[in-house]
């Protein structure tokens, strides 16, 4: 008994092997899929063992000594895949796009096929795969990777590393700012649900856009940098929303109620911004341009929020964390049909 429960232990580590038998893909395009194929013949192409080699022998085991063996042997290719990965990006035999393919495509293709398996080794491939929404890569991007490509660009290796270090930093000072943010919020007494917000109960105390960013106020700032500097940078200071931040579909949307005029009338379509939002689309701010959604901490299941597209385009390199060279860990395909949705689900605000 108490071996079967180790047993069961086993499956919730990180372990994550390529495929030798993709199929038709369940989760992609027919294009995606032969991208897949041909990435996970690669890796494998590396000596590596795939998930059926780890299946078939585990099946042909005859008793618990035998199944032991093919877990630590499992776990151990598994650290060897990831390995190698990372490996093959830093030597440039994966681009920074294929590897962000393998991460969230890939992964999530793996993922469901561990599942549609449903043994203990699927489950495992599942859960590992997935990680949470952001794929078991997720951290070498922005660390060892973004190094690498600093070192290539001309820094030293000493100032590279001093500069994702500085990078890390800011990124964790700004999800406690974040956490902060949403702390505060949570000790407002009768604070107005965002479910009733319309151009006639606007909190008028909320300026037009949160104050523009100095450029004296970056990311790399000094180490006495604080949680408020962090939140007044990135024009997220609590007082510039007037309501309760709105959980939707794994997201916390920081919304914002004088952003856009429910009935303004688009000229292009001639729709009021209500009959766009119906229809899945950003209503027209009041500059003129459809309203952005923006992610706070450039994560699949971050925070968002609302912000005018010129707010957005005018602040680019200084509410960004990344630069445009590095995956923001966003599935694209994923949030445009996200925000489609939350923007349906927005119309109903003003009913």
């Amino acid at each position: 008994m108490a071996v079967n429960v180790a047993m069961e232990w086993v499956v919730v580590e990180n372990n994550a092997l390529a495929s030798r038998n993709l199929g038709d893909c369940r989760t992609l395009s027919p294009e995606a899929c032969g991208k897949a194929k041909e990435l996970s013949q690669r890796i494998l192409d590396k000596g590596l063992p795939s998930v059926e080699d780890m299946r078939g022998k585990l099946a042909s085991c005859q008793d618990d000594s035998c199944r032991k063996g093919v877990w630590t042997e499992y776990r151990q290719a598994s650290d060897a895949t990831i390995n190698s990965l990372k490996q093959m990006a830093l030597n440039g035999e994966l681009s920074r796009e294929e590897l962000a393919f393998i991460n969230h495509e890939l992964g999530k293709e793996l993922a469901v096929s561990g599942y549609r398996a449903n043994d203990k080794i699927g489950r495992s491939e599942q859960s590992s795969w997935l990680n949470g929404g952001s794929g078991p890569l997720s951290g070498f991007f922005n660390t060892e990777l973004r190094q690498k490509e600093l070192e290539k660009s001309g820094l030293s290796k000493a100032d590279a590393a001093q500069y994702v270090k500085e990078e890390q930093r800011n990124l964790l000072l700004l999800e406690t700012a974040v956490g902060a943010i949403g702390g505060a919020a949570s000790n407002k007494i009768q604070a107005k649900p965002s479910s009733v917000s319309s151009k006639n109960n606007v909190d008028k105390s909320v300026p037009a856009e949160a104050t523009q960013v100095q450029p004296n106020q970056t990311a790399n700032k000094s180490s006495t940098t604080t949680q408020t500097d962090v939140a007044k940078y990135f024009g997220q200071d609590r007082k510039y929303w007037s309501a309760e931040p709105v959980p939707f579909k794994g997201n916390k949307v920081y919304q914002r109620n004088d952003l856009f005029d429910p009935s303004r009338i688009d000229p292009k379509s001639g729709k009021t911004n209500v009959e766009l939002m119906r229809a899945g689309r950003a209503p027209i701010g009041n500059d003129g341009k459809p309203v952005n959604l923006h992610h706070m901490l450039q994560k699949q299941d971050g925070p968002i929020a609302e912000v005018t597209q010129s707010f957005h385009k005018d602040n680019h390199k200084v509410i960004h964390i990344n630069d445009n060279s590095i995956p923001s860990g966003i599935n694209r395909s994923e949030f445009n049909k996200w925000r489609s949705d939350y923007w349906k689900q927005r119309a109903n605000d003003f009913k």
